[in-house]
């Protein structure tokens, strides 16, 4: 059966964590790009043993919740989105249920779990890209290096987010193959 909740494993918190990481990074980079005098304080406060431990346990629940929102909207806009007739539609998933072979049902499963990550990893990207960007003009001597990094971070969005369409005509392949079966 495929599971309800998918970010029960380590695997699924790993992707959360790490995609609302790269969001986390790229809001501030974003806002310390718009105002520089900002971060000062956290700056301080950072450099010492009582925030590193105080801090470390939020900040990770934080990024995990952001990297849950992130890939959580991705998904539903990608699923909305009809790419080859490839569209996520709730009977996909009972086909795939009723068909009673666990090897399909984990296959589909891991397909979805992957345009889930994938998706948020391009929303992750773009925020990350957009961040970069900010920071020019903070940095003005590597304008160009920022601008190759970010254009290098935004192409590589854009690459997963093709690949979480491959994984959606590839789910969709899959339930139409599983239709087809006696």
């Amino acid at each position: 059966m495929i599971s309800a909740v998918p970010w029960q494993n380590i695997e699924g918190f790993a992707g959360a964590a790490g995609i609302g990481a790269l969001c986390f990074l790229g809001i501030f980079l974003f806002l310390d790009g718009r105002a520089p005098d900002l971060f000062p304080t956290v700056e301080f406060f950072a450099k010492t043993t009582t925030w590193s431990i105080v801090a470390v346990v939020p900040v990770l629940a934080i990024s995990y919740i952001i990297g849950l929102v992130t890939i959580n909207s991705a998904s539903i806009v990608i699923d909305q989105i009809p790419i080859n007739q490839a569209r996520y539609q709730t009977s996909d998933l009972i086909v795939i249920s009723e068909h009673d072979n666990s090897a399909i049902t984990q296959e589909y499963a891991q397909l979805r779990h992957d345009k889930d990550l994938l998706g948020g990893a391009f929303l992750a990207l773009v925020l990350l890209s957009i961040g970069a960007l900010s920071e020019i003009r903070n940095l003005p001597n590597l304008r160009g290096v920022i601008v190759i990094a970010a254009t290098g971070v935004l192409l590589l969005a854009f690459i997963t987010l093709g690949l979480a369409f491959f994984k959606v005509n590839a789910a969709h392949d899959l339930v139409a193959a599983v239709r087809a079966l006696p």
